[in-house]
């Protein structure tokens, strides 16, 4: 949802361009697209209740909360409202994950 609502609105990208490369990216090793699941949807709820987080970014962490120990996102802002939430360093920018995993 994330990446095709950053090509569509933010780059301007057809239809058509946005598809190929969701379907290229479902073709890399070790990428997976997860589509977020109603119990996704009601804790995504649950954090925008409780925090400062617009509806994508709730859910965002609501499915990155249950799969996986870190975030990777380029807004500082949710960076450090998760960093907030979870009370621990989660949330990277790219650039400082890849240096916080060498």
């Amino acid at each position: 949802m994330e990446i095709r609502f950053v090509l569509r609105r933010k780059k301007k990208w057809t239809e058509l361009e946005i598809e190929e490369v969701i379907r290229d990216l479902g073709e890399i090793d070790n990428f997976g697209i997860i589509i977020p699941e109603e119990t996704d949807l009601i804790t995504g709820f649950n954090f925008q209740a409780s925090h400062m987080l617009d509806p994508f970014d709730a859910i965002y962490l609501s499915v990155v909360d249950k799969i996986s120990g870190f975030l990777v996102s380029r807004d500082r802002d949710f960076i450090n409202i998760v960093n907030k939430i979870k009370g621990k360093l989660t949330a990277f920018t790219p650039e400082s994950f890849l240096e916080t995993i060498k």
